[in-house]
């Protein structure tokens, strides 16, 4: 079912999903199907991919912006991605035997740690990924690496944070924030790049 999400859509996102303005023009709002969706999920688990981490806790959020009453009392939650991860833990020695065959001997010795990362990185990668410096650009993605900490990263737009309730926002977007990150325990490599932002030296 689509809904209107009475905001406009961004560009980006219906460039992923497909989904334009036009195709939900006509449509109807959370709040109009709000109560109707939580009576037809009653007595319903749910289920879906990473769904404990998002779709859940996004539904319960527009539940009570819609000022609807659902609860999840008797509800079961298979979320694939958990299960994925405990049926197959992403260890070393775990990734290892699923993919060369065979258990990692003496595991956590350095080198045989090492040995068995290479083993790894040969069965794994692309063709046409050849030096390290293709491989880091890619498993950046569009997001590029600011910091090694990984609170920061750049886009387009420029310097963003990459977590907390300021997600995807403008570093000097709240100074507040960033007064915050640099006074709390943060890496310093973190802080000294927030100054920078700041400082327009960056």
């Amino acid at each position: 079912m689509l809904i209107n999400p009475t905001i406009p859509i961004d560009p980006q996102a219906s460039e992923v999903h497909g989904i334009y303005d036009a195709d939900v023009a006509d449509k109807p709002t959370f709040k109009q199907i709000a109560k109707s969706l939580s009576e037809q999920l009653e007595g319903y688990d749910i289920g879906g991919y990473n769904s404990d981490s998002f779709d859940v806790n996004l539904l319960l959020s527009e539940m009570d912006r819609a000022g609807v009453e659902f609860s999840l009392e008797g509800k079961n939650f298979v979320d694939v991605f958990t299960l994925y991860r405990k049926l197959f833990p992403n260890t070393l020695g775990e990734v290892y035997k699923r993919l060369v065959g065979k258990e990692l001997e003496g595991a956590h010795d350095a080198l045989v740690d090492v040995r068995a990362t290479k083993e790894i990185l040969d069965i794994i990668l692309p063709v046409e990924l050849e030096t390290a410096e293709q491989i880091d650009i890619f498993c950046q993605g569009d997001k590029a690496r600011v910091d090694m900490g990984g609170k920061i990263y750049k886009d387009e737009e420029g310097y963003k944070w990459s977590f907390s309730k300021n997600k995807d926002q403008l570093v000097t977007s709240d100074r507040g924030f960033a007064n915050w990150v640099l006074n709390n325990d943060f890496p310093k490599q973190t802080k000294d790049i927030i100054r920078k932002i700041i400082n327009n030296e960056q």
